[in-house]
């Protein structure tokens, strides 16, 4: 069984499913049909569900080996076999696991302006009807949020800080395996990003994504 050898993180609304898709179009990148998969970080997002919405966002995650391997059991002769699940930043001590059960994978970590992050990550929630609080209320509960155990998605702020999650990765799997790319790059110069990505990850850049 083949199982994946890159690994797109990095903080939410930051333009990860535009990389589903782009990525996706090339015949040698293999995804799953479920973008995020959260597979790794499962224990985590558990243990913090006490918010509104979070269990229901629970239940549509990866829970176990069997459903993560039986994700990848369509893999054919793609060279580059891909998960994309933001909150393995956020949560970054998930890092040497996956290296255990991964071994040294290729990471793709994708950032966005913290302030602009914050925000649009707020909007999102209100959106789903399950923020009622104005984003400066909001951004002051975020510690008493974490403390009730509400999901990482509320922290707003607590997940625009990218430093530690970076070192991290960069511990773990060395910093020529870890490319991070920037959501505004993505936005100005989408050709360009996508192709380093492929570059990245030893497929034919020549392809262009539609």
């Amino acid at each position: 069984m083949r199982l994946p050898n890159f690994l797109i993180i990095g903080a939410p609304k930051s333009g990860t499913t535009s990389l589903f898709y782009y990525l996706g179009q090339h015949p040698d990148i293999y995804f799953p049909a479920r973008k995020e998969l959260h597979y790794f970080s499962y224990p985590y997002l558990k243990e913090s569900s006490k918010g509104p919405g979070d269990v229901d966002t629970l239940s549509n995650l990866c829970k176990n080996t069997e459903e993560y391997e039986a994700y990848y059991d369509e893999v054919k002769k793609e060279s580059a076999v891909g998960e994309i699940s933001p909150s393995y930043l956020h949560y970054y001590n998930v890092a040497d696991i996956i290296k255990s059960k991964l071994g040294l994978v290729k990471i793709v970590v994708v950032l966005r302006n913290p302030v602009e992050k914050a925000y649009s990550q707020y909007m999102h929630m209100v959106r789903d009807q399950r923020e009622t609080m104005g984003f400066y209320d909001a951004l002051l509960a975020e510690n008493e949020r974490k403390e009730k155990g509400w999901g990482g998605i509320w922290s707003y702020s607590g997940s625009s800080l990218y430093a530690d999650g970076i070192e991290k990765y960069h511990s773990v799997f060395g910093k020529d395996n870890v490319k991070i790319i920037l959501f505004e790059d993505m936005v100005d110069n989408t050709n360009t990003v996508v192709s380093e990505l492929f570059s990245y990850l030893d497929v034919d850049s020549a392809i262009k994504s539609k």
